[in-house]
């Protein structure tokens, strides 16, 4: 086996000669190369540090061939193998040919194997023109050719840098791998697509490069039938993820401004609704002042039958209702801005469940008591305490309304997430029917006979000005509602 002795007076004999020449360990793995293979090919010595079933450059007809004729010469008695033909794709996707003589050989006294390869067919000239080459190269977009699996066959520099591949690392790739999950389908349906037409096929596809980034590209796919080549694609690809980002802030900002909109028309109607409540009101109270005084005292001059106390105690009792339906009326359309302050939540909470305990109008008589669940530790909230003391009491009244007689009402507050506190009334009557579940927090809407429809309205109202949103959990045994409310900020 002869050594190759000095490599710098080797490296001038290989590049005297008319070939290319290059040197490997038993494994494939290139230890030297002529010139003549960055001149011809594109790559390096360094772009070959990979054993023959690996190598991705080889023609994927000639591969099995290729690496059993190595194997076998290498297994051998003989010196200098016999010629060997193959196909080999260079750095830019184009085919050469080439005549091989392998000659077994020491170097560093390890075995190892000499190839010179004289190229028979290159390139045909419209693709060899290396002004043609320049232009793709400094493109600003992506260019890549395809076979029919969608493997890399070529890549453009900007698509090493963009993607964060190599290109030998490229090469053993195909396009589905740096495709995010949600759009292989699409990638898959437009590859074939250009196998049944010649026309290109135009899409958006999102990719994600080495480092695990998702970036954005508009895609235009089409085959190379009309180059002699059917099995091959020409993509090219551009990168629209700032596109992408800027439309998908200008749409967050537009919603940002519709609800804007919306809050700002909902505030004018309660102003509006505010004015002739306060009307109404004052339109309404007057003659039930009047009447407030005339039914008591004619309650403390009847004594007569028991029918006549029924009736006056009916009309009481219905003159109350519009009393209160008024009083929630005011309450829910009056223009308010809240004074927002850092607040403990616990004594608010329980001070709320101790309201509710002390109403008489409310049937206690259906749970032994209301829990309270807060731990200690909870972050000071952003609130207006006496606003979210009345929610909570009208979350709460709302929950006895509903419960079954032996029932359980709980109220409960917890972390939820950063700067956030979660609040939960829960009751274990009867869940809410999914198709009035959407109207639950609509003023004027009730399922109770007696109720004005502006209890959650109110308490919605309240949450949202101290910056805090309210949502119904609607389960298939009882109803939970949560209010979610920002922490204060540390002094």
């Amino acid at each position: 086996m002869s050594d190759i002795g000095a490599m710098d007076r080797f490296d001038a004999l290989a590049n005297c000669v008319d070939a290319l020449v290059f040197v490997t360990d038993l494994s494939m793995r290139m230890i030297y190369a002529s010139s003549a293979l960055a001149r011809e090919t594109g790559f390096t010595a360094a772009d070959f540090q990979f054993p023959q079933a690996d190598n991705p450059f080889i023609h994927r007809d000639d591969a099995s061939s290729v690496a059993e004729f190595i194997a076998s010469f290498a297994a051998g008695d003989a010196r200098v193998s016999a010629p060997l033909e193959n196909r080999f794709l260079d750095r830019w996707g184009r085919t050469h040919r080439y005549r091989s003589v392998i000659s077994k050989v020491s170097h560093e006294h390890a075995p190892a194997l000499l190839f010179v390869c004289s190229e028979i067919r290159r390139p045909s000239s419209g693709v060899d023109d290396r002004q043609y080459m320049a232009l793709v190269e400094s493109a600003d977009d992506v260019i890549v050719r395809l076979d029919a699996r969608g493997r890399f066959l070529f890549a453009n520099r900007q698509t090493y840098g963009w993607l964060g591949y190599s290109a030998v690392e490229l090469g053993r790739l195909h396009l589905n791998d740096v495709v995010s999950d949600a759009d292989r389908d699409t990638v898959t349906d437009q590859m074939a697509r250009c196998a049944a037409s010649a026309a290109p096929a135009r899409f958006e596809v999102r990719l994600i490069t080495k480092g695990g980034q998702e970036v954005w590209a508009q895609a235009v796919l089409r085959s190379l039938v009309a180059f002699d080549a059917p099995d091959e694609r020409l993509a090219i690809l551009r990168d629209i993820t700032a596109e992408k980002r800027a439309a998908a802030e200008r749409s967050a900002l537009e919603e940002r401004m519709r609800e804007l909109n919306e809050t700002l028309l909902q505030r004018e109607r309660l102003a509006a609704i505010g004015e002739m409540a306060a009307v109404m009101a004052h339109e309404i109270r007057n003659p039930l002042g009047v009447f407030f005084n005339a039914v008591g005292g004619l309650r403390r001059l009847v004594h007569g039958p028991a029918d006549a106390d029924s009736l006056l105690a009916v009309a009481w009792e219905e003159a109350e209702r519009l009393n209160r339906l008024v009083a929630d009326l005011l309450e829910f359309a009056h223009p308010y801005s809240p004074r927002l302050e850092p607040t403990d939540l616990a004594p608010i909470v329980r001070n709320a469940a101790a309201a509710v305990a002390r109403d008489p109008s409310l049937p206690h008589v259906r749970v032994s008591a209301i829990d309270v669940l807060v731990p200690e530790g909870l972050p000071r909230i952003a609130a207006d305490p006496p606003r979210l003391h009345r929610a909570l009491v009208n979350l709460l009244a709302n929950a006895l309304q509903h419960v079954a007689p032996g029932g359980s009402v709980k109220i409960s507050a917890e972390r939820a997430g950063e700067g956030e506190v979660r609040i939960s009334v829960y009751n274990d009557g009867a869940s809410i029917p999914p198709e009035i579940v959407g109207r639950i927090f609509d003023p004027f809407f009730t399922t109770r006979a007696a109720g004005t429809g502006l209890g959650l309205a109110v308490v919605r109202r309240i949450v949202e000005d101290q910056g805090g949103r309210i949502g119904l959990d609607a389960r298939e045994a009882g109803v939970s509602f949560s209010v979610w409310l920002k922490t204060s900020p540390p002094a």
